[in-house]
């Protein structure tokens, strides 16, 4: 990493653009997309193996790319020209929609913005396109490495989420909860989440041959946190409880060390949690964990 910070050198990056466009528009237009994706990246970098100096240096990558694009004559980059081609790929899409909501929310647009962001958006597209070749080779040479399904399980936990938040938007746009819609509607509505939640059994096998393969390695129970067991559980559930305006309260227990199986224990509050939003119009739910005299903890859903 170079000494400058991040924004620095994406703003650097505009003034190197063609004098065709507004670079330096550009250039803090994307600067201060990349701020709010770097402060937000907490939030949103669960699942994707990738801490926020990785996601600064990629970033850094794609701003100076986009800044070179109309003059570079290759049409695709290899792997070894690309810092983390998976990462880039995902860091793409990200960027496009914190312009887009970074834009509709800017009380004062700038003069030109809307111009300036699609020339962003297109540009973003066509790194896309080249930076096809090199995630294809990136992700066909992890395949092929030992720890080949901890990518398949990466990209299966990436999927979790939006799928459960396609599931249940669209069972509440059946119900009519948010205003009437006519048969046709309702029946299309209903093959979204049939398709959606095909989509989800499939994820849910790949995280299941994941949670048995580290099951395998040791049959005996092992330490864990309950609050990294409630994290991972509220990480899928708050969307859900969030539309309908449900309280979601996770109560730990006096300790926060258990011996067990957490990748079991996961499973099952998962299960019972998201049941639990479905059912519940009004109020909330809480998962809580108690420790009994006899040693053990008592895990439930209400």
């Amino acid at each position: 990493m170079s000494g400058s910070s991040l924004p620095d050198r994406v703003e650097g990056a505009g003034r190197q653009g063609s004098v065709a466009s507004p670079a330096p528009l550009e250039g803090e237009i994307l600067r201060q997309a990349c701020i709010r994706l770097l402060e937000s990246w907490g939030r949103i970098s669960a699942g994707w193996m990738a801490s926020q100096d990785e996601a600064e240096e990629a970033l850094d990558q794609i701003a100076v790319r986009l800044a070179a694009l109309r003059s570079e004559a290759e049409t695709e980059l290899s792997a070894d020209d690309v810092v983390r081609p998976l990462l880039q790929h995902r860091l793409v899409e990200v960027l496009r929609a914190e312009l887009l909501t970074g834009w509709e929310r800017d009380e004062r647009p700038f003069d030109d913005g809307a111009a300036a962001v699609l020339r962003l958006l297109r540009d973003l597209d066509e790194y896309r396109a080249r930076l096809w070749g090199a995630w294809q080779d990136d992700l066909a040479k992890r395949l092929s490495e030992p720890d080949a399904f901890e990518l398949v399980v990466e990209l299966a936990h990436d999927l979790r989420s939006p799928l459960n938040s396609i599931l249940f938007l669209s069972e509440v746009l059946r119900s009519g909860h948010s205003g009437p819609i006519n048969e046709h509607q309702r029946s299309q509505l209903g093959l979204i989440y049939s398709a959606t939640l095909g989509i989800v059994s499939v994820v849910n096998d790949v995280m299941e041959i994941a949670a048995d393969r580290k099951d395998a390695e040791s049959d005996e129970a092992i330490p864990f946190s309950v609050e990294e067991v409630f994290r991972s559980v509220e990480e899928i559930v708050l969307p859900m409880a969030e539309e309908k305006g449900l309280d979601l309260v996770f109560t730990l227990p006096g300790s926060d060390r258990c011996m067990g199986w957490p990748n079991q224990l996961s499973r099952v509050l998962l299960n019972l949690t998201t049941n639990a939003l479905k059912f519940t119009e009004e109020g909330g739910v809480e998962v809580s964990a108690v420790r009994l005299d006899s040693g053990r903890t008592e895990f439930s859903v209400s």
